[in-house]
């Protein structure tokens, strides 16, 4: 069992080293590392060559920049292990982690192993680890059970897996025999989404492993962070496209008020960005903003939806909120 690995690089020079020495000094050998940069304007570039100088299973591509899940898609074009996963270049694994995820992999025979991980902040100092229960799926209970459970939380309970690329070892044959590729970003406000429901669909055999080994370090400085304007514009558009293709899929019953308890999550980061700090405006634009959000006519349609009794105090409190277009205490709650 050959496992690759592709590490999308951009701008991450003060990082890339810890990420690559994490990689090459594993417990047990991976079988090539490709290394994305990503049109780096920094050292990072440089950092990737040195690299492959020295080791003869590390590839580097350079390429013009265009955001990380066309990076990703470079480096799955030149991969030729049997599995590859991916890894943030400004994160980290711990020294056992492919040891043991591919012994798991060896020992059940899954074609996909997703496991737990750990949030540290810059200095690497633990946040909170996000761990879940050791389970096994296989055929059609991938799709009706766990997809669901990456598409958001149910409405009884907080059951939701993070939908992320990073973290999780792919099979190679799915991903070649369904051509499978990532969105960019920067046309969809989440590429993982995407790719994993189209790559869970065609999964036979998943195991959730409750090993963690996977290092996600938070950035001030990245996307979530930022003010991204035409964020609501955004959150419909990826709401919608889940909608369709798990319609496609047949699960969109299923996953129907998961998806509409996330796009509520969605909405609070488009709130949560308006904050003067991270957004830079007036009090008199962001509470134009905020009112523009209320009123939007689809967000009400999704939001109205809802069986409000399955949610706590503060999700019911919010709904309330945006429902009656409070718009002073959405500023006062979120924006200050």
């Amino acid at each position: 069992m050959k496992l690759s690995v592709v590490v999308p690089v951009y701008n991450v020079e003060k990082y890339l080293s810890i990420c690559i020495d994490s990689i090459i000094n594993q417990s047990t050998k991976v079988y090539e590392v490709i290394l994305v940069d990503d049109g780096s304007t920094d050292t990072s570039g440089t950092i990737c060559d040195s690299y492959a100088e020295k080791y003869d299973y590390i590839k580097v591509i350079h390429k013009k920049n265009a955001g990380l899940g066309m990076a990703r898609n470079t480096g799955l074009e030149k991969v030729t292990g049997d599995f590859v996963t991916f890894v943030d270049s400004d994160d980290y694994w711990d020294i056992d982690y492919v040891e043991s995820i591919m012994a798991q992999i060896k020992e059940t025979g899954c074609d996909t192993c997703k496991t737990s991980f750990r949030r540290v902040d810059l200095q690497e100092n633990i946040i909170f680890e996000q761990a879940v229960s050791y389970d096994i799926y296989k055929n059609s209970d991938i799709k009706t059970k766990l997809l669901p459970r990456f598409i958001g939380s149910d409405i009884k309970e907080k059951d939701s897996i993070p939908m992320s690329s990073c973290c999780t070892i792919y099979s190679m044959d799915i991903i070649n025999n369904n051509n499978l590729r990532f969105v960019s970003e920067r046309e969809w406000i989440s590429e993982d989404i995407i790719f994993n429901i189209d790559y869970y669909a065609k999964a036979n055999f998943v195991v959730l492993s409750d090993y963690i080994g996977y290092n996600y370090r938070i950035n001030p400085g990245s996307l979530t962070t930022k003010y991204l304007p035409g964020r609501l514009t955004k959150c419909k558009q990826i709401y919608y496209k889940e909608c369709k293709v798990l319609n496609e899929i047949g699960i969109y019953e299923i996953c129907r008020y998961r998806l509409k308890r996330q796009f509520m999550i969605y909405l609070t980061m488009c709130f949560a960005q308006l904050n003067r700090r991270t957004s830079g405006k007036t009090k008199k634009k962001i509470k134009d903003e905020i009112r523009h959000i209320c009123k939007d006519k689809e967000v009400k349609e999704i939001i109205c939806d809802y069986p409000v009794k399955g949610l706590g105090v503060k999700q019911r409190f919010f709904l309330w909120l945006v429902k009656n277009s409070f718009v002073t205490l959405l500023y006062l709650y979120y924006c200050i």
